[in-house]
């Protein structure tokens, strides 16, 4: 239980899927003095981490159905010495159609890009009896179609908690082309998480642009028995054709094998970041 007073920011406003991660991570931990903080953007919540305006922050890093979100991958890159990743969440992603009116009388749908490519199936299927508005959270969609336009043409992509926080609203649909969608969500602070005997490590390398270079730390991984979880690549920013890799294993930084491992794989890299070990906490 963690009984100091914490600043916890999250990806904003009121009502996403991140304030939710927000107040499950909060749960899970066990904080007891919380006061939650609504930032604009990725960046914004990386500036506020390094200025110490917070002391922790919510980042959605992973969808089940689209991957890695790459302006996330790129902060935890970037992520400046002396902070790491503390813990992770897994929330399921439920997309709603929420109105005021019944499903034949909407005209307009109002959410976010990435929302509208999840919901794609019902989306075609309405095809051209609806015209499609991007706003820049489910949050921000629901208070318009709620509190702006207050019509029953105009409809909202979003969870059904902000039925909630808009109660002229009511859920017409569920309308997710995939049921068991979910997003990891990462909290990022200054502590390193202790050991549990039930974690995960997350890190990045990069290796010179040669056949087999990246072989040789999976390899190094198998020979030492360590379960990989996770392994994507992104482009490495100013280099063509190399790659950096975003990887996950099973295991603790303290753990003898895991070190071992680091100095080697340090060795067969060009690049290599430890981004933290954490417990395996999810919903």
């Amino acid at each position: 239980m963690t009984t100091e007073y914490i600043k916890l920011g999250y990806l904003g406003p009121s009502g996403t899927y991140s304030e939710r991660a927000a107040i499950e991570m909060v749960r899970v931990n066990r904080i007891e003095k919380v006061e939650l903080i609504p930032f604009s953007t990725f960046k914004e919540g990386m500036l506020l981490l390094r200025k110490k305006k917070i002391d922790k922050a919510i980042f959605p890093a992973e969808n089940s159905t689209d991957g890695g979100i790459v302006d996330v991958l790129k902060l935890l890159k970037d992520m400046p010495r002396g902070l790491f990743i503390e813990g992770k969440i897994i929330i399921p992603i439920e997309h709603c159609l929420l109105a005021i009116g019944e499903e034949s009388e909407i005209e307009k749908i109002y959410s976010k890009k990435e929302i509208f490519q999840q919901c794609r199936e019902y989306l075609n299927e309405r095809g051209k009896k609806v015209i499609l508005f991007e706003e820049e959270s489910s949050s921000n969609a629901a208070d318009k179609v709620a509190t702006i336009f207050n019509d029953k043409t105009s409809a909202a992509i979003g969870p059904k908690w902000l039925t909630e926080k808009f109660p002229v609203l009511k859920v017409v649909k569920e309308i997710s082309d995939n049921g068991d969608n979910a997003t990891k969500f990462l909290m990022i602070g200054r502590s390193r998480s202790k050991i549990t005997r039930n974690d995960e490590t997350s890190f990045i390398f990069s290796t010179p642009n040669k056949p087999f270079e990246m072989d040789k730390v999976t390899l190094q991984l198998g020979i030492l028995g360590i379960n990989k979880t996770k392994i994507e690549s992104r482009p490495l920013p100013g280099k063509p054709w190399e790659y950096i890799f975003y990887v996950d294993i099973d295991g603790h930084i303290k753990e003898k094998r895991i070190k071992i491992a680091f100095e080697a794989i340090k060795l067969m890299t060009s690049y290599f970041k430890f981004l933290g070990s954490y417990p395996k906490t999810e919903m």
